[in-house]
């Protein structure tokens, strides 16, 4: 998927007037990427998408299908794929916040992904993913995580770790809509006026050396590598391109298959 520069310059008028807070120059650079792991010999597992269904809107996810579930390169692709049919169909109706909208996705994918199961007759094995949604609205971030992966704000980086038994959402598809309520909004990360952020599976941290070098001590400086330094950003395959040189440069492979979105906020840069 290619990153996309976004400025616009919004004008009055369309079918759908517009708040005054979104009559502005609005200006982002997205970057994507979706990196098989040399662990995985035949799919990748996991999966990202974003979309812009409005100026100034955007919503993005990363997902990580369970290893240990079946045909896991399937569940991480539903995911995705249910969370761009919900932001699709939410045209013509504006958010009312960043928050607003996220949950308002999370309460909607729960459902979808409910009637997607009892459509084709699933197995909660086959739709185990875990999901990292980012929804951007004005000049604020916010996030919220189920199950494993890395956050990095303005280089501030969360690592969430379930110790590889993540609480997935096909677990709490037949829960009670409170108890539903509780686990959606468990993990939720906010930020206004922020100047980058990223989201990326658990495959993150999983970079290790090649045969002919030796390992490296921990995963910071490949996580401040990829989520934090902005080198290459007027490339549009910033990230597919500084995993090349991960493997070129240095030796460094992920084991398990990884996903990451980075977006880096012009209007506070």
């Amino acid at each position: 998927m290619l990153p996309l520069p976004f400025n616009i310059v919004i004008a009055l008028g369309g079918q759908f007037p517009l708040p005054a807070a979104l009559k502005l120059k609005i200006k982002m650079n997205i970057y994507s990427t979706v990196q098989r792991g040399f662990e995985h010999k035949l799919y990748c597992e996991d999966a990202a998408g974003f979309w812009q269904p409005l100026p100034g809107l955007t919503v993005a996810v990363v997902s990580d299908g369970c290893s240990g579930g079946s045909n896991s390169h399937f569940a991480s692709a539903l995911t995705v794929k249910i969370i761009g049919k919900i932001v699709n169909s939410m045209l013509p109706y504006l958010p009312a916040s960043a928050s607003g909208t996220g949950g308002f996705i999370l309460q909607q994918f729960m459902q979808e992904l409910l009637t997607v199961k009892q459509a084709l007759c699933l197995e909660t094995g086959e739709i185990l993913a875990t999901l990292l949604l980012a929804v951007v609205y004005r000049n604020t971030v916010w996030i919220a995580a189920l199950g494993d992966g890395v956050i990095a704000i303005d280089g501030d980086v969360t690592e969430l770790n379930h110790q590889n038994t993540p609480d997935y959402p096909a677990y709490h598809l037949h829960k009670s809509k409170e108890e539903q309520t509780y686990y959606l909004f468990k993990q939720v990360f906010q930020q206004t006026g922020f100047t980058q952020f990223a989201i990326a599976t658990d495959g993150i941290l999983s970079f290790t050396s090649s045969q002919q070098m030796p390992a490296p001590a921990s995963n910071e400086p490949v996580i401040t590598y990829l989520l934090k330094d902005n080198g290459l950003q007027t490339t549009q395959s910033m990230l597919s391109r500084k995993c090349n040189l991960l493997y070129s440069k240095h030796g460094l492979l992920p084991a398990d298959d990884v996903a990451v979105i980075k977006i880096i906020n012009r209007v506070n840069s």
